[in-house]
């Protein structure tokens, strides 16, 4: 079931949420909550489809506390609306977070099917097109988000998972690159039982030796000889 979190919202005004939400999706529910705390909280442990806040509700301190609540990985790429009285505090706080939208009093039915209908029917909202996708590592207290189209290969390395991008190496967990590579778009592909890698950073392919080179990284990778007729297909998609 779709979650609708929302901030600081008196009852009659989650029932107007809610009520406007399943016109558009029966299998929503909205969690109203009391505090940026709490809301914190449920962003460890539950996913949500939007992120609703009544500004009335929090001070200018509170204003870095949602910040940071924005950029965890929950809500990461989540719509945000903030409900407003004050358009001149309201545009403060949507400069500072980007915020997906706002609603101001009195509240406009009209306005406000319009921003459920996009949260809850636009397949843009919570999806990316390519260049976009994310790859989220869940490590034991924190997770690490990465733009799939940033890593130039995957190793298995010493019993770990390694991503290499273009800005860093980062050593995740152990787990068959298998099961990792289901994580990852059809721009990567195997070509070792050690290495898969993003076809858009090769470089040059080396037949002769069944290597390849590829952009940003000095030393060239093998192709396993089991891999060779998929990678070769795979190439010559390009």
């Amino acid at each position: 079931m779709e979650k609708i979190l929302v901030i600081g919202c008196d009852s009659a005004l989650n029932e107007l949420l809610l009520s406007t939400a399943k016109k558009f999706s029966m299998d929503v529910k909205t969690v109203n909550v009391d505090s940026i705390i709490k809301a914190t909280e449920i962003a460890v442990d539950k996913q949500v489809k939007a992120l609703f806040v009544n500004v009335k509700f929090i001070d200018y301190s509170e204003i870095e506390g949602v910040k940071q609540l924005c950029e965890t990985s929950k809500y990461y790429a989540i719509p945000i609306v903030f409900i407003i009285a004050n358009l001149s505090k309201e545009i403060e706080i949507f400069m500072k977070i980007h915020s997906y939208n706002y609603l101001s009093k009195p509240y406009d039915q009209k306005e406000l099917d319009k921003i459920f209908n996009n949260i809850l029917n636009d397949p843009g909202i919570n999806t990316s097109e390519e260049d976009d996708l994310k790859l989220f590592l869940k490590f034991k207290d924190w997770t690490t988000i990465i733009a799939q189209k940033d890593i130039i290969f995957v190793e298995y390395l010493n019993r770990k998972i390694v991503i290499n991008t273009i800005k860093e190496s980062i050593k995740y967990i152990h787990m068959p690159m298998k099961a990792f590579k289901e994580k990852l778009s059809d721009d990567f592909v195997q070509i070792h039982q050690s290495f898969i890698i993003n076809k858009r950073f090769i470089q040059s392919i080396q037949r002769s030796n069944q290597s390849l080179k590829l952009r940003g990284i000095e030393h060239q990778l093998p192709i396993g000889r089991s891999y060779k007729q998929k990678v070769n297909s795979s190439i010559d998609g390009l």
